[in-house]
């Protein structure tokens, strides 16, 4: 003999937080009953998201992880940690702006993240590149990276612009369908603005900044 409860929840509730909530209560009610009593979960929906969340978990860390290799094996390890340092950057301004417009994490949202990893280190290259580059024919490093800063400014937001472009008619797909397909652009577009404000602000100072701390580390170790 068995006894059912079947519990919906109301749309646009957090399925993770209603089952979470769900089991509390069970847990509570059932906690003075006899062993003889067992309480089973069928059905819980949100043991699949936790292992769709964790497999592009993985895939983003791998992405991550191949990028780096690419990076370093092209600019070398000085020039690979600022870029490095550009992806978690991104995605926690993301997922700021993410959380201030209300939008909560989904599969969509990951697969934007892990579409966009590659794409996020595009306009970070190209600014430490050029400062590297400018840095190594004896300009000084806070005037390189000013300089690549002003210089690189138009080509790096119209580079973003266009691949904003291309997924900005996702936006108008009609129907249930495109409500829900729309996480993905609205995630490329959020992330790649956030990676554009990285590479315009946040990489020359840091850059500026790491690179005066290793000439100094290295004129006080010469003795200089």
């Amino acid at each position: 003999p068995a006894i059912t409860i079947n519990v919906v929840k109301r749309k646009g509730t957090n399925i993770i937080e209603n089952n979470a909530a769900v089991r509390q209560v069970v847990e509570t009610a059932t906690a003075d009953w006899p062993d003889a009593v067992r309480v089973d979960y069928l059905l819980d929906k949100s043991e699949n998201i936790f292992e769709i969340l964790g497999s592009l978990e993985s895939s983003i860390m791998t992405a991550i992880f191949l990028v780096m290799i690419l990076v370093i094996w092209a600019l070398g390890p000085k020039s690979a940690l600022l870029v490095g340092i550009s992806i978690p950057t991104s995605f926690m301004i993301g997922f700021l702006i993410l959380s201030t417009i209300g939008m909560t994490v989904n599969t969509m949202v990951m697969f934007g993240l892990v579409l966009t990893v590659g794409m996020l280190v595009d306009g970070a290259i190209v600014m430490v590149e050029y400062a590297d580059r400018k840095i190594a024919e004896g300009m000084a490093a806070q005037e390189a990276y000013i300089r690549a800063s002003r210089l690189m400014f138009w080509p790096i937001v119209s580079s973003t612009a266009t691949t904003l472009a291309a997924f900005l008619p996702m936006l108008l797909w009609p129907g249930v369908a495109g409500e829900f397909m729309s996480y993905l652009p609205i995630m490329v577009v959020i992330v790649l603005s956030a990676s554009l404000l990285t590479a315009l602000v946040f990489l020359p100072v840091t850059g500026a900044v790491l690179s005066g701390a290793i000439s100094w580390s290295g004129r006080h170790a010469a003795g200089i």
